[in-house]
């Protein structure tokens, strides 16, 4: 079980620093929680395109 990646961990680990990174700087600008929303959103719709069909 678990989950398989199509590509290595780490280069997805710098995705997520750059969306955490992004997402608390539009925060701390603006204090617009819709737009942030709208980050997380994108970045879990690319993380779960780089989950493997099992």
């Amino acid at each position: 079980m678990g989950v398989h990646w199509l590509h290595p961990t780490d280069i997805l680990a710098q995705r997520i620093v750059g969306t955490t990174t992004a997402a608390t700087l539009v925060y701390l600008a603006t204090g617009d929680t819709e737009v942030v929303d709208n980050i997380v959103d994108g970045a879990i719709e690319m993380l779960m395109s780089h989950v493997a069909d099992n």
